[in-house]
């Protein structure tokens, strides 16, 4: 838990301190972050593979880059590429 903690820029005097619902929040705050990051480089490589692609059906963006966190959540559909 210390190196959770540590990788959230947490002090361990501060962990120490903190309930175990505040650590859950920033955990989860962290890995929310990181996770919008990796969503940000997924579009620009989309992106740059959309004006760069010959293709006349061009990959949609899930299948492009498969992030299983925000792919593979219930109840959404597959987005559709519209070229302009």
């Amino acid at each position: 838990m210390l190196v959770k903690a540590a990788e959230c820029d947490i002090r361990p005097n501060e962990f120490w301190e903190m309930t175990w619902k505040d650590f859950s929040i920033i955990v989860m705050g962290k890995e929310r972050r990181e996770l919008n990051e990796w969503a940000r480089t997924r579009n620009l490589a989309y992106i740059i593979y959309l004006s760069n692609s010959t293709e006349k059906q061009p990959k949609s963006l899930r299948s492009f880059w498969h992030i299983p966190a925000i792919d593979d959540v219930d109840g959404l559909e597959e987005e559709k590429t519209m070229l302009s």
